[in-house]
């Protein structure tokens, strides 16, 4: 339990850089416009990737509720 406990403190590390450095990317196109085509191929990117964390998130979510009820038994 203690390994799923740190390997989730280090996830959750992860999210926050990578919330930071979306934040930066946010600041830099309000200052510099939207208009670099260059720009939609990563945010597509950006969206996969964000959809397949999410989808992850859930199986931890299964799998916290699949050892909460087996801890009541």
């Amino acid at each position: 339990m203690r390994a799923a406990s740190d390997s989730l403190t280090t996830i959750l590390e992860m999210v926050q850089v990578a919330q930071n450095e979306m934040l930066s990317c946010l600041d830099i196109l309000s200052k510099n416009g939207t208009g670099n085509p260059k720009l939609s191929p990563l945010l597509d990117e950006i969206e996969e990737k964000t959809r397949k964390i999410e989808e992850f998130l859930g199986h931890i979510g299964n799998a916290r509720a699949k050892i909460q009820e087996v801890m009541k038994n």
